[in-house]
């Protein structure tokens, strides 16, 4: 077990050491080829459907049947997930600007991303838990993202709920559908492939997305770093509030599944609200979601040395 532990916190190392390599060139090939890259915005849906579809492989839907033995406790951490810290961020944010107020309200209604179960696992939590929360919230998402929307936007922000309902449902179900038939085409080799290479296949293609945005925003990053810098350290406080209310709205548990319910929390799918944002929202917005992952992975050390000190 402590080798098994030593290694998923090697190769954790080289997820990060890789993700920042990847990180400084996508901005950096976003900002120089700002002109070439811009008219790719209208494919960045596609390239998130090719992410899930990877990440899809990786799930076994036949093992959500036997995590489903807790429905009041899947059911309440959903609800504080999905509605309960989404409608905290919307009050806490009221002062902001609009862009950052939507970007951090997407960023709480987003589900819970396919990397949270082996970074649960890092953390010391339970990954198969994380595995159902990450499925179950993607699932409801298509509904929940949209409804959130309508009840506390209404008619402040001009959103055609309908089209984000469609494009949910295109982006979660096509290549969840796909992936489905895929393992069952009796394609075992090349799914061990695909799986084995998944993490370095997804980041390549979430920093494509990264690229795009940046390219979107050049003109606005280069002039208003300051303002930039503000929203990192505005994203940084969300993330510690997303791990602080995960961990300590499920007090009664063991430690391990208080870090699960925790860790699930702040590991969502930025990449699916950089795609949302792009494609109903301000390029401003996305730009914040871009952001978000800058603090979504260095969370890895700061709960790794805070979980120490939680009870």
């Amino acid at each position: 077990m402590l080798f098994r532990r030593k290694s998923l916190m090697a190769g954790k190392s080289s997820t990060d050491l890789t993700f920042w390599i990847l990180f400084v060139l996508s901005i950096s090939f976003g900002l120089y080829f700002s002109d070439q890259l811009k008219i790719l915005k209208d494919y960045v849906i596609y390239i998130q459907m090719v992410i899930l579809f990877i990440a899809f492989l990786k799930i076994d839907l036949s093992e959500i049947a036997k995590q489903l033995k807790r429905p009041k406790l899947l059911a309440y951490v959903l609800l504080i997930y999905m509605i309960v810290i989404p409608a905290i961020i919307y009050f806490l944010s009221l002062s902001f600007s609009n862009e950052l107020m939507v970007g951090l309200f997407l960023l709480a209604v987003l589900p819970v991303g396919t990397a949270a179960p082996p970074l649960t696992s890092v953390l010391g939590g339970k990954s198969s838990l994380s595995l159902i929360l990450t499925i179950l919230s993607t699932l409801l998402s298509i509904v929940s993202i949209p409804l959130m929307f309508l009840f506390f936007f209404k008619t402040q922000i001009n959103l055609d709920y309908v089209s984000v309902i469609f494009t949910l449902f295109k982006l979660i179900v096509i290549p969840l559908f796909f992936s489905e038939t895929f393992k069952r085409l009796k394609n075992d080799g090349l799914i061990k492939k695909i799986n084995d290479n998944s993490s370095i296949l997804i980041l390549i293609l979430l920093f494509v997305i990264i690229a795009i945005v940046i390219a979107v925003q050049t003109e606005y990053i280069t002039g208003n770093l300051a303002e930039i810098a503000y929203h990192l350290v505005v994203l940084y406080v969300a993330f510690i509030l997303f791990q602080f209310i995960g961990y300590f709205m499920v007090f009664w548990l063991k430690k391990d599944e208080k870090i699960t319910i925790s860790s699930s929390k702040v590991f969502n799918n930025a990449a699916l609200g950089i795609t949302l944002a792009l494609a109903f929202f301000d390029a401003k917005v996305a730009l914040i979601l871009v952001l978000s992952e800058i603090p979504w992975i260095t969370m890895v050390a700061i709960f790794n040395w805070s979980k120490k000190y939680l009870p």
